[in-house]
């Protein structure tokens, strides 16, 4: 079955899950036999670009959970003084890293079947990179909020002194 794509192209398959792009614009009014050897090289890249999308995606899924139970896997953590481990909220960083981690792997396996099933190959293909790069990029930055020195709350008394005139 062919239809046309968003971008206007002729794509082969039995649905959007199962689609492959013939590179040629929709001029051209019938295919080659030539395209359709074509095509059946492109659906079997496609399926080895599938699985090493969700083996990326839920390897740094797996690394979020591994990261929440065992903190010393954060980079810098394991090597810092005991001092200084004091001030860090370890709670807090390793739940933010899981979080982090977990959006990184799903926005991976996400966002490369959304440009897939759009047309977008090029993109779909460049998931892994552009997803990884803005979101350790985006987790580094936020972390040093969690990093910093906890500063102890003031104790107050309960006495007050006034001082009438």
């Amino acid at each position: 079955m062919f239809w046309t794509n968003p971008i206007g192209y002729r794509v082969f398959g039995s649905g959007p899950g199962q689609t492959c792009c013939i590179n040629r614009p929709l001029s051209n009014k019938y295919i080659s036999p030539d395209s359709i050897i074509e095509l059946a090289t492109i659906k079997q890249n496609r399926h080895t670009m599938d699985i090493i999308i969700l083996i990326t995606g839920l390897f740094i899924v797996a690394m979020g959970f591994l990261v929440k139970v065992f903190p010393n896997l954060i980079a810098g953590y394991n090597t810092m003084p005991k001092d200084k481990k004091k001030n860090v909220d370890i709670e807090g960083l390793s739940t933010f890293m899981r979080n982090g981690f977990i959006t990184i792997g799903l926005s991976i396996i996400v966002g490369y079947y959304l440009f897939e099933w759009i047309g977008l190959t090029m993109i779909a293909d460049s998931m892994i990179l552009i997803v990884t790069l803005v979101g350790v990029t985006l987790l580094v930055i936020n972390a040093q909020d969690l990093t910093t020195i906890r500063v102890e709350p003031i104790k107050r008394s309960s006495h007050t002194l006034s001082l009438d005139l």
